[in-house]
């Protein structure tokens, strides 16, 4: 058996190279009585009880894993006293050790004197500390799209930076900086807006100042996870276009179609793909394909780039990625392009600046080459440029007078255009709940006029009735009362022409903020009260009515089994109250905006709801990029990480050249600029991993070999490890987040 003072240097050995685990289950291993003694020595006592919080803290985990909650809680006790030095007067009762274990008969040496330590009076009080157990990176996944990673997730579970509890608006601004926004409103953390989004707030039951825990947080996030991204293979019998992947070769085998789904997607139509899939966001087609590095020319593709896989090495064949949902935005898209370009152009006809569509238009283009630069700076530019290029068929010469005037008309019109996009503006609740106050506000007023305008009208009838009997009684001789009669229904008209004036602009106004000419669609659940009919009419509502009281009250109804009663019997022997249920059931359809009184009056309802679903515009998807949806992100990723867990010895994306070529959509700027985004995507997957993109990807080049042309990666042991370590996740990244550097520090 060593010696104590053999042991003691043993363990200070292990310390100094390093090998810390392993000085520690030497101590360990050794008697209590030799323990205290160690524990207690400068320097190599402190490295043990450091090294003992960790060892503590994880057999604690441990034990919590394997719902010995005794075990954990004695652990993790353990853990916190090592940190404040008591771990010493505390090792006679470990429980750990076996009663049967010798003790050493060689007394400990006597430590040198030293000042006994003041001993406070109150007891040591530990911190309360929320321990934070991280989840393994499996638990951090979209399920339901081949497990890609969630950056959230990640952050929130591997930052040790993060205080374990603190503010939502704390954990908030730094998941803004390292996380893509799109992320943040996939998963209910902001709103379009970017604030906090309401539906985290209602559920962790907090305000933004409130502080809740790290992992409440995570556990926010995870459960948000579910159902945020989905991926569905597409039956064989109802595949788009079937074959086209495997007519190309033997090499190809098989072939399968999926569609992928984005919580939120707002689908309007152009269901030109699988009719039965209405949320489908993005689909894809893929097969396996078994490589022949020898059936590829050198000049192409070197063989050099397939050292150290298989002969025939088996790639996955991302060959079809498309989006129906792409095209809606895109025709969207071109439908506000036109709507701003009319503001403008509109703009500018009312500020007087006297130019022609096609002038307006390249000036305009000229101008927006070189937006964000001075307004005097802007024109000299143009100025400049008008004069190098002169055309007399176009007149550029005659449109430099112009500019000044333009550009100062031009940005000004331009701030208050429309902004091109098929989404919904930010805030887009916010402005509708407006709306919806402004409409309310505008409604009586709109009723009133068309009541008043119906009074003048039926003025007018009385007068023209009473001139044509006077033309009858005295068609020769009473010219001047005739003459009298004209004039009053002229005037009657004046009176009834600025009413409608009147009203036509109180429309306009409303309009401004609340679209109340088609309110039908903009708002929804709209209703009528009686005291408002009242209020304009300035008589008993009854009397607005289609029917009379006694008509009301005498009102029969079937009954379903057979027999007739009085249909509003259950109000009572009131006649007013048989009238007010009347009204009622008249009125009742909540989803018309509109009530017909008697004499042909169309009144409107106040609205109670606001309908988002006619909207003339989406929803802003978490993939979403300016104007437009980076559809092939979500396919790409699911399908790079799919190959890896497969086996795969890589993954080959077809050109956007030989997928266009085979579908006749050559011209298709769409689908054009897809495949480039997909390649681009790759390349981002490959940095992401930190990895050289020029060991893993290479490209073909669709001039002169177009069958081969495409993008293809090579997945070795080295890769496949780095995706092993950190998954790879549905979202780019969003910041400086590290997620090696805080994997690594687990």
């Amino acid at each position: 058996m060593a010696t104590r003072a053999e042991t003691f240097a043993e363990i200070s050995a292990k310390i100094k190279d390093g090998n810390i685990s392993d000085a520690y289950r030497t101590y360990e291993d050794l008697p209590i009585v030799d323990q205290l003694a160690i524990s207690i020595s400068p320097g190599v006592g402190d490295v043990l009880a450091t090294y003992e919080v960790k060892e503590f803290g994880s057999r604690g985990k441990k034990n919590i894993q394997d719902k010995d909650y005794l075990g954990a809680a004695g652990n993790y006790g353990m853990s916190a006293l090592s940190g404040v030095s008591l771990i010493p007067l505390l090792r006679f009762l470990r429980v750990a050790k076996p009663a049967t274990k010798v003790v050493s008969k060689v007394s400990p040496p006597k430590p040198k004197a030293t000042p006994k330590p003041t001993i406070p009076k109150d007891p040591i009080k530990l911190p309360s500390v929320e321990e934070f157990v991280p989840l393994e990176l499996s638990e951090l996944t979209y399920r339901g799209a081949e497990g890609l990673g969630s950056k959230a997730a990640k952050y929130i579970n591997y930052n040790k930076k993060l205080p374990n509890q603190a503010p939502v608006q704390t954990y908030l601004a730094k998941l803004k900086q390292s996380v893509p926004l799109g992320e943040l409103r996939l998963l209910n953390i902001i709103d379009e807006s970017g604030d906090l989004s309401p539906k985290l707030l209602k559920e962790l039951d907090v305000r933004g100042s409130d502080k809740i825990s790290r992992k409440r947080l995570l556990n926010y996030i995870t459960s948000n996870q579910e159902g945020a991204l989905g991926k569905k293979y597409v039956r064989k019998g109802d595949h788009e276009s079937p074959g086209r992947i495997k007519n190309q070769g033997s090499e190809y085998t098989n072939e399968m179609q999926s569609t992928y789904q984005v919580r939120d997607v707002t689908r309007k139509g152009n269901f030109s793909h699988y009719r039965g899939e209405k949320d489908a966001y993005v689909f894809d087609a893929t097969a396996d394909y078994r490589v022949d590095p020898l059936g590829i020319p050198e000049d192409v593709l070197p063989s050099s780039f397939f050292d150290g896989l298989p002969t025939r090495p088996s790639f996955l064949n991302v060959a079809r990625i498309q989006s129906d949902y792409s095209s809606e935005l895109s025709n969207a898209s071109g439908t506000g392009r036109n709507a701003r370009r009319k503001f403008i152009n509109d703009g500018l006809a009312e500020h007087s600046v006297k130019i022609g569509p096609y002038n307006i238009d390249t000036l305009a283009r000229s101008l927006k080459e070189h937006l964000g630069k001075s307004p005097a700076k802007i024109k000299s530019i143009m100025k400049t440029e008008l004069a190098e290029t002169g055309n007399p068929s176009r007149a550029n010469d005659a449109l430099i007078p112009l500019v000044d005037e333009f550009v100062d008309v031009y940005l000004d019109v331009a701030k208050k255009a429309p902004k091109n996009t098929p989404y919904l503006p930010a805030g887009a609740g916010d402005n509708l709940k407006k709306a919806l106050t402004k409409y309310n506000e505008s409604v009586p007023v709109i009723n009133a006029l068309r009541i008043k305008i119906r009074a003048t009208s039926l003025d007018i009838s009385e007068v023209l009735d009473a001139e044509r009997l006077e033309l009858l009684k005295f068609p020769d001789v009473n010219q001047d009362k005739v003459k009298k009669l004209r004039d009053k229904i002229n005037k009657l008209n004046k009176k009834k022409i600025a009413t409608e004036l009147e009203l036509r602009g109180t429309f306009r106004k409303a309009n401004e903020n609340s679209n109340i000419e088609s309110a039908g669609s903009l708002f929804t659940d709209f209703s009528l009260k009686t005291k408002d009919l009242e209020k304009l009419t300035g008589k008993p509502f009854y009397e607005s009515l289609d029917k009379s009281l006694d008509e009301i009250y005498l009102d029969l109804e079937k009954l379903p089994g057979g027999g007739i009663r009085q249909t509003y019997a259950y109000a009572g022997d009131d006649p007013l109250k048989r009238a007010a249920e009347y009204f009622k059931k008249t009125t009742g359809n909540t989803d018309l905006n509109t009530f017909e009184l008697t004499k042909g009056v169309i009144l409107m309802k106040k609205a109670l709801g606001i309908n988002t679903k006619n909207l003339d515009g989406y929803n802003l998807d978490a993939y979403a990029k300016g104007n437009r949806s980076e559809v092939t992100k979500l396919p790409i990723r699911a399908n790079f990480l799919r190959a890896v867990k497969e086996g795969k010895d890589g993954l080959y994306l077809d050109s956007a050249a030989k997928r266009l070529g085979d579908e006749g959509g050559l011209d298709n700027d769409i689908l054009k600029t897809t495949y480039k985004e997909a390649e681009s995507e790759i390349g981002k997957i490959i940095n992401e991993l930190n990895l050289p993109k020029k060991d893993y990807i290479a490209s073909v080049d669709p001039r002169g070999a177009e069958s081969l042309s495409g993008t293809y990666v090579k997945f070795d042991a080295r890769l496949k490890a780095a995706v092993e370590k950190l998954g790879i996740d549905a979202f780019k990244d969003g910041g400086s987040v590290d997620i090696d550097n805080m994997l690594s520090s687990l």
